[in-house]
């Protein structure tokens, strides 16, 4: 018997803020986030692919009866994850072989050298690109994180659930890592100057999906 809902994307998408929501619906939709499955399913960016992941449920979305693709702004991904700690990049570098040719070494607080920062950079705009990807084509539906309001109603009906239009007037869970030592916001030139093809890409994919 397979499990209900799988909602997954780029590490860093929101996956513990559409938790904070579903659970703040009336009846509370019981969804766990990346290290257990709910009786209604679970989010995670690490189902994405039919690999095991390194912690959590030893599942895959196979075994999810509706797979749902959630896509956040991707500066605020790639700023994000660079924040990730080594065994997040290690299950990405097995998943994706174009992260793993990049290398780096972390010192104290999760500090990058000065020299090796630019691997991390481009790490984490490829981990954007190649894992929406991967989301994009198992998943029966793609919405971005930011337009969740909007789409609300949509997305009860696809992961059959009872829609609650006013669950948005409540505090969510948001993406509190800017506040880290380790958090760098990322701008689009930054990008482009480290690797114009790669921009392009990722401006194109972003497009795609209305940014």
């Amino acid at each position: 018997m397979k499990n209900k809902l799988l909602v997954t994307g780029c590490g860093r998408s929101g996956t513990s803020y559409i938790c904070s929501v579903l659970a703040n619906l009336t009846p509370a939709v019981d969804i766990g986030h990346e290290s257990w499955i709910g009786k209604d399913g679970i989010a995670s960016f690490l189902l994405a692919f039919d690999i095991p992941a390194t912690r959590g449920p030893k599942v895959t979305y196979k075994d999810f009866e509706t797979v749902l693709h959630q896509v956040r702004y991707p500066l605020g991904t790639i700023s994000s994850y660079h924040t990730a700690g080594q065994e997040s990049w290690e299950f990405v570098k097995k998943c994706l072989p174009q992260v793993a040719e990049h290398k780096w070494e972390y010192q104290r607080k999760k500090q990058v050298p000065e020299n090796q920062k630019q691997e991390i950079l481009l790490a984490s705009v490829k981990n954007w690109y190649y894992w929406n990807l991967q989301a994009e084509k198992i998943a029966s539906w793609t919405y971005r994180v930011e337009d969740l309001p909007n789409v609300f109603e949509e997305f009860c009906n696809r992961a059959c659930i009872k829609y609650s239009p006013d669950v948005f007037s409540k505090e969510h869970k948001k993406d509190s890592r800017k506040a880290r030592q380790d958090y760098v916001q990322i701008t689009w030139e930054e990008i482009k100057e480290a690797n114009v093809r790669l921009y392009d890409k990722v401006r194109q994919l972003a497009e795609r999906y209305g940014y």
